[in-house]
Formats: structure tokens, sequence, C-alpha cells
């Protein structure tokens, strides 16, 4: 009903205004848009409720949002007593894990992640009859439904429950359900310096931290290297591993115990590495380091992808004298990417270019190889012509990163395939096109237009699209196709007038496209094609995308 109202109204302003005001009109029509997708947004991530039964009735049941699919979960919770304190996982009470709630005037409500510490952490464990345990904030177990009962929360850690500590008073807070705080508690005996990976997908990875004076703290990325993530994995039973810095894996709360850690990487614990001293540091939860431990024996000049959605993409990592270390951007080109998706097994690939290289974050020293210079016809990047292990004048504002296509290293190209740069689905991205070896973009001119997005889409067996800002279409530097101009009823893009096959120059980037997935029912084509430009053409482009709109919003939901 929203959409053919908002329908009605695009088409009837366009109809009634000339092209200056029907500008205005547009802008309009698209803050409108704007509005509806955010609340389409925000009611999958937290799920629209009614605010009835929060502060009125005392239901027997509450509920839990989940943050990983937005579904609002009915808890089953345990009766409780005044100031008796539960952990909620999955919609259950859990004995180790979960939301926070405590109990209060007869109703279970959260508690607030501001100030609260893994001291405080400690004592809601021990409440609960374990030995200690952590604290994880920003609704990392899903957003509570009732009260907030305590914000403020600060214990000494010496309290037999969380209500004997000092807090701003029941129901005294200033948070939303967004800060509602989690625990994760532990019945192991740990010994000062024992480390753990927290909140990574397994044992291996994960937020740092380290255990000192009966807490878990965490610990600051200042002058962290590879060869302390090193120290940190050997510790912990690996082979070795590598650190991101930024808190890739969320950050912590309080205390950070160590900061301006350097180790030589010989070292048989992180707490035998110099540091400032427990407590000592001027950082915040911002800068928590983030470590991941392998069991794999590396070889000299290996190389890897990390922080992107899978192997085949990600910062670009090289193994040297047993440590991790990244590679600078400095006359790095897409024969140089080629070298290393073919070394990791693929086909070829391409790297994000200076306005998007730092897609999958800055990693940290060293900084391994600078000025590399490849042929193409290289087996592995070690191979390319380069300044030196550890000859560079970078800063990690400079990591390169790769993106490998396809995943299927078995597939056999031919030139004037075509593949889309994955931005977040598969049947959307960046338009790549093979030639010679490698893979190069379409330019995104005036040429470029909805019946080539059509043609596109069709040979990569949708059923249309529509064309698409690329967030990453600066990344593009090679291009194989530009000015390409098709009629809409080629079988391939190869068929389409000017396509052909080369290696060209483009100042506005890399085309890119989002083709309507196989279960969506494709609008009509915009009347003319939309290559005119007459008002009729335009008015026709307007009716089209709000159809196109309407019902990609009707997949999304």
């Amino acid at each position: 009903d929203i959409c053919l109202r908002l329908g009605a109204k695009g088409e009837k302003q366009i109809s009634e205004q000339n092209s200056t005001t029907m500008k205005t009109s547009l802008i309009s029509f698209s803050l409108s848009v704007t509005f509806l997708v955010n609340r389409v947004s925000v009611s999958r991530a937290v799920g629209f409720q009614s605010a009835e039964n929060q502060h009125g009735t005392r239901p027997e049941t509450n509920s839990v949002v989940s943050p990983k699919d937005g579904k609002s979960r009915e808890t089953r919770e345990l009766k409780g007593s005044e100031g008796d304190v539960q952990l909620i996982m999955d919609g259950r009470a859990s004995s180790k894990q979960g939301l926070l709630h405590v109990y209060h005037d007869g109703m279970w409500g959260s508690v607030c992640d501001d100030d609260f510490t893994n001291i405080n952490a400690n004592v809601v464990c021990r409440q609960l009859g374990h030995t200690g345990g952590y604290a994880v904030g920003k609704a990392a177990f899903g957003y509570g439904k009732g009260p907030v009962w305590l914000d403020g929360v600060n214990c000494i850690g010496t309290e037999e429950q969380l209500v004997d500590c000092k807090h701003d008073g029941w129901g005294e807070e200033n948070c939303g359900h967004d800060e509602d705080v989690g625990v994760v508690c532990l019945d192991e005996s740990f010994e000062d310096g024992d480390v753990q990976l927290t909140d990574g997908r397994g044992a291996n990875e994960g937020r740092l931290q380290i255990y000192h004076d009966g807490v878990w703290g965490t610990v600051c990325d200042d002058e962290f290297t590879n060869a302390a993530a090193n120290v940190v994995c050997r510790q912990l039973g690996y082979q070795g591993g590598y650190g991101s810095s930024r808190s890739p894996y969320g950050g912590g709360v309080d205390p950070i115990w160590l900061d301006e850690v350097v180790c030589s990487g010989s070292e048989a614990s992180l707490s035998a590495c110099s540091n400032n001293g427990w407590g000592e540091e001027n950082c915040g939860h911002s800068e928590d380091v983030g470590i991941f431990c392998h069991s794999v024996a590396f070889e000299e000049g290996d190389v890897q992808l990390v922080n992107g959605t899978g192997p085949h993409e990600g910062r670009l990592q090289i193994y040297h004298d047993g440590v991790w270390g990244t590679v600078c951007d400095d006359d790095f080109t897409h024969k140089t990417a080629n070298v290393v998706c073919r070394q990791l097994g693929y086909q070829g690939g391409f790297f994000f270019g200076a306005e998007d290289k730092l897609k999958f974050g800055k990693g940290i020293d060293p900084i391994w190889l600078d000025g590399v210079g490849c042929a193409g016809d290289e087996t592995s990047l070690s191979a390319c012509s380069n300044s030196g292990w550890g000859e560079e004048n970078c800063g990690h504002s400079e990591d390169i990163g790769i993106s490998c296509f396809p995943a299927d290293s078995a597939t056999d190209f031919s030139d004037g395939d075509l593949v889309l740069a994955q931005e977040k689905w598969a049947y959307e991205g960046i338009v790549l096109v093979y030639h010679d070896g490698h893979w190069g973009g379409i330019c995104d001119d005036s040429a470029f237009t909805q019946s080539t997005v059509d043609v596109i889409c069709n040979e990569l067996g949708y059923s249309g699209g529509m064309k698409k800002e690329a967030a990453f279409g600066k990344a593009v530097e090679n291009f194989s196709f530009s000015n390409v101009n098709c009629v809409g009823n080629e079988l391939r893009l190869s068929d389409c007038q000017n396509a052909v096959l080369g290696d060209f120059t483009c100042n506005s980037g890399g085309a890119a496209v989002s083709c309507f997935p196989n279960d969506f029912i494709s609008p009509e084509k915009p009347p003319g094609g939309g290559s005119s430009g007459s008002f009729s053409d335009f008015h026709g482009q307007i009716s089209w995308s709000i159809v196109a709109f309407c019902q990609m919003l009707s997949v999304m939901l």
C-alpha cells in the first residue's frame, strides 16, 4: 500500500511539474524511499513490537530480539527473588552465558553496559556459582524487552551479589536495549598471565584477553605486532597466527590490562614481553587487538587473504621468517594480483585501488614487501621484484587488498566471460570482463545504459537488473570495455556495439549492476529504454524505478 501511494505520488508530481521542479520532487520521493528503507532495516534488525506490557503488566514470559537474525524469541525465565540474576541465551535461561537479567519488584529486567566491567561480571558469575567470567557489551546476546533495571553499576569485586554493588538506582538509566550487557561465565582455574580469544567464530580467533589479579582484561593494539600474535598463539597451543588492530572482534570492557606490548617472538607467554605495566595504558576499547591462530605449518613466501567474506578475498599477507606481514600498495598492479590469486589456487583476480583498499582493514607490523612488480607469469609473489624483505616506506593505510575470482578454481575462462565482484550478494557487484588472462572492468560512462545492464544480467542467468552505484567502483584500475552500447536484445555483452576487448583507461570508475535474483519478479522495462532523454522517457524511468523498488522491497521482506 505504501509503495502504491508512493508510486501514484511520484507519477502525479512528474506529470504536473516541469523538468526543473521535477528534480525537487524526485529528491522528496528519494527521501521518502530512504525513510521507508530505514524503517524496514530497523524493523528487521530489532523487530518493531508494541510497547504494551513493557512497564504496565508483568508478563510471565519476556522476549529477546536476536541481533543476528532480527527475530523476537519468547523467553521462558526462571521464577526469581529480589536481586537474583540470570543469563538468557537464544530465548532460554542459560547456565553460563547470555543476556544479563536481574530480578526486581516482581519483574526481570536488563542491565546497561555503561561502565560495566569484568569485575562486575565476576560478581555475577560467582553469584551464579561459577569461578568468574567476563562481560560483553552492545547487546551481543540480543535485545531485551522490558525494564532496564540497572545502570552505572560499579563493583569492587568482593560483593556476594550484583545488587550489592553501587549503581544509579532501580530504573534510573539513560540506556536503550541496544546497550544491554551480556556475561560469559567460566569455571576453570586461571593463573596470572593466562590468555584467551573471545567473540570469534572459534577458540582460535577473537578479541585478545589476558588474566590478571583475578580479572580478564583486553590488550591495546599500540605497537602490537605479528611477532606478539605468534607468542599468544603458541601460548594457546597453536603454531602461530596474526593480529589485527582496531577491535575487529568488537570492543571489550574494562580493564585494559596491557599497552605498548613488544615481543621479540621467542617469549613463552605474552606477559613476558615488554609492556607499560599492568593497567598502565592510554587506549580505548576501539583499540582492542584481535588475533587469528592457525595450526598449519606455513612455509617461507606463503600468502593468504584475511578479513574478507571468505579465503578468496581480503587483506594480503605474506609469510616470512616465521611471521605474517602485510604488503604495501606502491607499484602494485593487477598482474601482481593475478600472481597472488594463482598462488592461492584461483584463476585470477584484482586488487582494490587507492580509494577502497582498506575495505579489509589495516594490518599490524611488519610490512614485509614494498615496490612489488610482477610480470604476471611468476608462480609466487616472492618471486616478483621488490624492495627487499622489510624495506619499505609505508604505513598500514597502504595495506593492499585483493579479491580472487571465482571460488571454483577449476573453471576455465575465455575472453569476454563475465563475473560480478560481489559486494554483498552474488547477484550484484562490479562487472568484470575476462581479457588476455586478467579481469578488467567496464567503464561507467554515458554509454552504459539500462539496456546494457539487461544484457549483462541476462548473460549471467538473471531476468534483468538495475544499474548500481558501486561502493568500490573506483577500485577497478584496468578496463576491458569502454563505450559499450547495447540495444537490449543481444545474447552476450560482446555482441553489443563497440564491444571490442582491449586495455582502456576510464576516469568514471567501474560500472556495477544489481541483477534481479531468481525468485524476483522483474518489472517491465521502462518505456523507450531510457535512451532518448525525453520527458516521457524520463517519466517512464521513474515509474519503472518505483515498481522495481517495491518489487525489491517485497523480496527483502
